[in-house]
């Protein structure tokens, strides 16, 4: 797979990444670790070679939320959005920063719906995980769903994780 040189759209630092090939390109940055996309804009060059120079994505399209857990904010996409515990094994998306070993590397999803009407839903799913999760002070129980709103607090072992719908 082909590398390419990306800027990260929150602290500006050029990184390689492999090219996926795909429209858009979703990358976690090692400098500040927050995730962007980019689109990829396909040029060739004059000896006839092909290259690929990067243009940002505007990320205010897909920030739709975000959720904040002591100084780190941490931004929903639509679609699926795992949260876990930041580890070199976990799999989640939302790598959440802390030193919880009450909190599980891949503890639940946020789903992000666009609805017909233009408005967006976060549902928060707790999924196979052995430690406890909370919304707004309710245990949750593995296979739950829950409707997020402004402010909802979750907690994920002792974390506390606040939730905010974006104003962007």
């Amino acid at each position: 797979m082909e590398k390419i040189t990306v800027e990260c759209n929150y602290c500006g630092k050029k990184l390689d990444v492999a090219d996926n090939g795909k429209t858009t390109i979703r990358f976690r940055c090692h400098y500040c670790n927050e995730i962007s996309t980019v689109t990829p804009e396909r040029k060739v060059n004059a000896d006839g070679f092909g290259s690929k120079t990067i243009k940002p994505t505007d990320v205010s399209r897909y920030r739709i939320g975000k959720l904040v857990c002591g100084n780190h904010e941490y931004p929903l996409q639509l679609g699926q959005n795992t949260i876990g515990r930041a580890h070199r094994d976990s799999k989640a998306s939302l790598q959440i920063q802390i030193d919880d070993q009450y909190m599980s590397r891949s503890q639940a999803i946020i789903e992000v719906i666009r609805l017909s009407d233009k408005t967006v839903r976060s549902v928060l799913s707790f999924w196979t995980s052995q430690n406890a999760m909370y919304v707004n002070g309710q245990k949750m129980q593995q296979g739950d769903r829950v409707i997020l709103n402004q402010g909802d607090i979750i907690q994920m072992g002792v974390t506390l994780i606040h939730y905010f719908v974006s104003n962007d």
